[in-house]
């Protein structure tokens, strides 16, 4: 079968082969008609999916006169998987978030924003996030970067060009041990929040005094059962429909919100702190 579909790419005047596996593939569509009178047809999975890649010096239009040169061998359709069609064409590297060490992850800058979501777990993990790195899940959904931990959690943000923008910004659960998060870019949450922490054990820090945090319902959740203190230091930060910022601490201990780096608005309620626990409130905003 591939020397015919070679030899379709021959009549088209251009050089190039037949890549990579041809066989049945599920097509989108049927199509009915009559030969001699009589109904006939074949099903979308009739067809065949080929990935056709142009020698050296052939572009677009090249790519085109094969796959309507290909298109006229047989009756069934043909899926043309081929480089320049934007058609199932390999993704270019993208920024991710890959292990550099025992419990350690870097979020490299490797290009292009990274479009799905950073999935990150372990125990006591050390994240940093490079100058440069970027997520935005804009155009397929989801959050722009999830992080559970098991024991601790370290993440530094490089203060710079990074970005992280999906659904819900940033996301973080830990249990046990220290949180400390230090944001150094814009941080969006397009439906949901900017950045959103849960987190039970020791003390916990949130600090965003470098970048930016919008959300489109909250700029900052914050829910802690904290066994010494929760801080949560903040310079601008937007809720759009409701909290601009909202911490709970429901254990022994205590909660401090500073805001005085920035300003906090949210559609109904700007900063909102209760500590449910035993430990003091304290909220500090920018002099007026």
């Amino acid at each position: 079968m591939k020397n015919i579909l070679d030899a379709a790419i021959d009549r088209a005047g251009i050089g190039g082969e037949v890549r990579g596996p041809v066989g049945p593939a599920m097509l989108r569509g049927g199509r009915m008609t009559k030969h001699k009178g009589v109904a006939a047809s074949y099903s979308p999975d009739l067809g065949l999916a080929v990935t056709i890649e142009p020698r050296t010096g052939e572009g677009r239009s090249a790519l085109l006169r094969a796959a309507t040169s290909a298109l006229r061998w047989g009756s069934a359709p043909i899926a043309l998987l081929a480089s320049g069609l934007a058609i199932a064409t390999p993704a270019a590297a993208q920024d991710a978030c890959a292990v550099t060490g025992p419990d350690e992850v870097t979020c490299e800058d490797n290009g292009p924003p990274a479009t799905t979501t950073q999935v990150i777990a372990g125990t006591n993990l050390d994240i940093l996030i490079d100058d440069g790195f970027a997520i935005d899940t804009t155009g397929v959904g989801g959050d722009g970067l999830q992080v559970t931990t098991n024991g601790g959690l370290t993440l530094n943000q490089v203060s710079g060009s990074s970005s992280i923008v999906g659904d819900n910004g940033f996301t973080f659960t830990n249990n046990a041990g220290l949180v400390r998060v230090r944001t150094g870019g814009p941080i969006t949450g397009t439906t949901g929040v900017g950045i959103s922490g849960t987190h039970s054990g020791d003390r916990f820090d949130l600090i965003t005094v470098d970048g930016d945090v919008v959300g489109q319902t909250r700029g900052i959740s914050v829910f802690t059962s904290s066994t010494s203190q929760t801080e949560v230091v903040t310079g601008n930060v937007t809720g759009l429909t409701r909290y601009g910022l909202i911490a709970f601490e429901n254990s022994a201990g205590s909660l401090r919100i500073d805001t005085s780096a920035g300003t906090v608005f949210g559609g109904t309620i700007g900063v909102y702190g209760r500590n449910g626990g035993a430990g003091n409130l304290v909220i500090e905003t920018p002099p007026t």
